[in-house]
């Protein structure tokens, strides 16, 4: 089982957000976000620099191989369940029941790979537009469309969303918010007064509500007490 030719991670319409303990992917063909655990991140980071199963399962780290292996074939075969993988499983990967692997993990004591479906909803068609000059605070202006304006999510990115806050559902992970939406922080988060993040819409390259399109910095909104961060506020 171990020189088996794997396959690779789809690479399209996947964003992927590496938070080191566990990696967040939002699949926009299908709308569903999947949180993958400690092993199963450890499969997904390693799986496009390393050809094999013995290699991947060296990354698992148990130093128990037959438990590593087991973890790798489990994290495999939930990617494929959930679409996230370009191209089919080795023959191999039949070979093997669950069970038997799961067995050979609870024997070692490894933790079982986990993906965790969550916001599984009907995708949106939305294009994630990203972005980088955050520096204007609320007022980052995003260059792909005037109406939207660039913002820090909490996974550290940065990414062009809907400069309002009507509905400023708190949140510390973009897991935690609906299809479509990220989790911000920042000087954002300050303008319409929550802390320490909040659900914000996507942008597209459409977005052109009336509201706002004037672009994020030539919106006259309120400014939340003790903000004194001299940008000009989100409208509410």
């Amino acid at each position: 089982m171990t020189h088996s030719k794997l396959p690779r991670k789809r690479n399209d319409a996947l964003v992927e957000v590496d938070l080191a303990d566990e990696i967040v992917i939002y699949d926009q063909k299908s709308g569903a976000t999947h949180a993958l655990n400690g092993t199963a991140a450890k499969v997904w980071r390693h799986l496009e620099r390393t050809r094999s199963i013995a290699s991947l399962a060296a990354h698992v780290g148990s130093q128990d191989g037959r438990a590593d292996e087991a973890a790798v074939w489990v994290a495999l075969r939930d990617f494929a369940k959930h679409g996230l993988l370009d191209g089919p499983l080795p023959p191999q990967a039949r070979g093997v029941t669950r069970r038997q692997l799961l067995q050979a993990l609870t024997a070692a004591g490894v933790a079982m790979p986990l993906i965790k479906s969550v916001n599984a909803q009907p995708p949106v068609q939305t294009s994630v537009m990203t972005c980088s000059d955050t520096s204007a605070g609320c007022g980052a202006v995003c260059p792909g469309n005037s109406c939207c304006s660039c913002a820090p999510t909490t996974e550290l990115t940065t990414v062009c969303v809907v400069p309002a806050c009507f509905v400023a559902t708190p949140c510390t992970s973009s897991s935690q918010c609906p299809n479509g939406y990220v989790c911000l922080t920042g000087p954002q988060t300050i303008c319409c007064g929550v802390t320490p993040g909040f659900c914000v819409q996507l942008c597209s390259p459409s977005t052109n509500r009336s509201a706002f399109c004037a672009g994020p910095a030539a919106v006259q909104g309120r400014k939340p007490k003790g903000a004194g961060n001299g940008h000009t506020t989100w409208i509410y």
